[in-house]
């Protein structure tokens, strides 16, 4: 079965190879990579916790959308029945 746990004997080629990797340029030259890459993000996502200002406050929205909602159920009253 391939998705069985490699067997004690594999297990020290599996870690030669994973040695082998790490020692690598290629793994060197792609940690460099992705940690230019993650840190692009990192700076990306401090802006993006600014918060955010509204003209006008959450209350005085409300109040408006309500009576908005409000006149329109007057106005046609079958459009708030579900159908």
């Amino acid at each position: 079965n391939e998705t069985e746990e490699p067997s004690k004997k594999d297990t020290p080629l599996i870690e030669k190879l994973a040695e082998f990797y790490v020692n690598s340029s290629f793994f060197k030259e792609t940690k460099v990579e992705l940690d230019k890459f993650s840190g692009d993000q990192r700076r990306k996502k401090l802006p993006s916790y600014k918060e955010v200002t509204y003209a006008t406050s959450f209350c005085h929205q409300l109040k408006w959308i309500s009576r908005r909602s409000f006149k329109n159920l007057l106005g046609n009253p079958q459009a708030s029945i579900a159908q």
